[in-house]
């Protein structure tokens, strides 16, 4: 039994609404830890000195921050399955 085009849209927006969701509560759970651990990040982090650990640090924290607002922004739901917020 085949699919009509009408079934996949539906199929579609229904992940759509369930990856929406998962990214708004990883944006809600890394906002959250942005501003309880600012001030601590700044001391221990931007204050010292600067070297490829500190840009490690900067890419791994707020590159996943970035990427998650863009899709929020800028939704490319082609590339989203599933099975990314299991």
């Amino acid at each position: 039994m085949a699919l009509s085009q009408e079934d996949v849209n539906i199929v579609i927006q229904e992940i759509s609404v369930g990856v929406n969701a998962c990214d708004n509560a990883a944006i809600a759970m890394i906002g959250w830890d942005l501003v309880v651990y600012f001030l601590e990040e700044l001391e221990y982090v931007w204050k010292g000195r600067r070297n490829f650990i500190t840009l490690l640090y900067a890419v791994t924290r707020y590159g996943i921050l970035l990427e998650l607002l863009l899709q929020l922004f800028f939704p490319t739901h082609s590339l989203r399955t599933i099975p990314r917020c299991v």
